[in-house]
């Protein structure tokens, strides 16, 4: 039998080519594989099965009843009615009045967790703002002074199906009462002011902290001139400044007195003097049920009349005396002057600034409170030129004072080209501009000039 060699070399070729084809096959046939595995689910064993996830608790709609007794501390009578405020964590949700403090506030609403405050002598002097939340402050709009006390309680409540509280209210005010005697005849107007007081309160149980000037108006009787007793919300300061004004045909009288720290929550004070014998007392020689002992204090009225552009016409008792340079009373300390009584004049410039032509000047400063510190006036020419050659020379003292003027919230010395203060009772104008050649020059009709407050001031260490 003979092999025919073409064919025999033909299958070995054809042997060889599908030894080579071989690894293509091979993984053809893996994808196919890999592609029906794919697409069948895949199911989790028991060890790798989901974990479960904790379902969310949805908030509780149970209903829960609040009832609620208001008293007052050591049991002193309450000024009615007495007013209820309900918060949740956004608003309030609940505002009632109970005419009487045997009466019970009840309510329901979703237990939970929320906040309650009770106001007894919340008069209409007192203004509630909108949309009002937890600490949200009431507020004193004007004059920031009330004849009515504000008691104040505060609780939180963690209110379930009956929950039973008793919120105690306590003084959240000082009581000042005022009688002034041997008053001049010719006095037509005697007014106490107090400062810094705060002009709000908040639910939550929060002053506002504003630093406000609050005036009380003195009235004529067969005792005197006396004020009703007035009622302040106290705030946060080192100081209490008090001040008698006395308005007669040749002006008004200034007297100071600073008290080395603030005005305490239910404490009352009781200012009572003569005028005549030159002396006024803070006394504390009363007591009421409810209400801390007053203190006592003493501070003279000089009773004189002098010229605010030569010489002092208020005084003030410190603990220590102002350098120049100083930030005392909320002013600039520009100058100081030692007097053979002891006492210190302070020259200061006021910590605002006002924008107006010149006939409005003197208007603008006759206006102008600050502290219990009124009667400004204008740089004098010989003061304007002092002042330029002290801090307008160069730009360097310039800044330095402007920063310390930023850093206490008082308005800069501007010392654009363009800018120009007015000095001389508001006839004259000078400039701050380093670049600028000092000058007095007349003012003119319409131009708008810069305004500041200057005040000569004593003060006198406390005994």
């Amino acid at each position: 039998m003979q092999v025919d060699k073409q064919g025999e070399w033909g299958l070995s070729l054809k042997n060889i080519a599908m030894k080579r084809m071989l690894p293509y096959y091979y993984y053809l046939i893996g994808m196919m594989a890999w592609a029906v595995t794919a697409c069948t689910p895949y199911q989790l064993t028991e060890e790798e099965s989901e974990t479960e996830q904790t379902p969310v608790t949805p908030p509780s709609t149970e209903q829960g009843e609040l009832a609620l007794l208001v008293r007052s501390t050591d049991n002193t009578p309450l000024n009615l009615p007495i007013t209820v405020f309900l918060f949740d964590e956004q608003q309030c949700i609940h505002q009632t009045r109970l005419e009487s403090p045997q009466d019970t506030y009840q309510f329901q609403t979703v237990q939970g967790n929320y906040h309650l405050t009770a106001f007894a002598g919340l008069t209409d002097d007192y203004q509630l703002p909108e949309g009002y939340t937890y600490e949200s402050f009431i507020q004193l709009p004007e004059n920031p002074a009330s004849v009515t006390p504000l008691m104040a309680g505060r609780t939180d409540v963690q209110l379930s199906k009956s929950t039973h509280l008793t919120v105690q209210l306590g003084n959240v005010m000082t009581m000042l009462q005022t009688t002034l005697t041997q008053v001049p005849q010719d006095a037509t107007q005697v007014v106490l002011e107090v400062s810094p007081v705060s002009s709000a309160y908040s639910f939550s149980g929060k002053y506002k902290n504003d630093q406000k000037t609050c005036r009380i108006a003195c009235h004529k009787t067969s005792d005197g001139w006396t004020a009703p007793t007035t009622y302040l919300l106290p705030t946060a300061s080192t100081y209490t400044l008090l001040t008698v004004q006395v308005t007669t045909p040749k002006g008004i009288d200034t007297q100071s007195y600073s008290l080395p720290h603030a005005l305490k929550a239910g404490q009352p004070y009781q200012l009572k003097g003569s005028l005549i014998e030159n002396k006024m007392t803070l006394e504390g020689t009363f007591s009421i049920a409810g209400w801390e002992p007053a203190n006592e204090i003493e501070f003279i009225f000089d009773g004189s009349n002098t010229n605010p552009t030569d010489s002092p016409d208020t005084t003030f008792t410190v603990t220590r005396l102002p350098e120049a340079g100083d930030i005392w009373n909320g002013c600039y300390v520009w100058e100081t002057e030692d007097t053979e009584e002891g006492e210190r004049e302070l020259l200061l410039l006021s910590p605002t600034e006002f924008s107006c032509q010149a006939a409005q000047g003197l208007e603008q400063l006759s206006g102008y409170l600050l502290n219990g510190i009124g009667n400004w006036r204008t740089f004098t020419k010989d003061e304007a030129k002092r002042f330029r050659e002290q801090f307008g020379d160069t730009m360097t003292t310039l800044e330095s004072l402007n920063a310390l003027l930023t850093a206490h919230n008082m308005t800069i010395i501007h010392a654009k080209e363009d800018d120009r203060y007015l000095c001389e009772n508001c006839t004259y104008s000078f400039t701050m501009c380093p670049t600028k050649n000092y000058s007095n020059t007349k003012v003119g009709s319409q131009k708008t000039y810069c305004l500041r407050g200057l005040k000569w001031v004593s003060v006198r260490l406390e005994p």
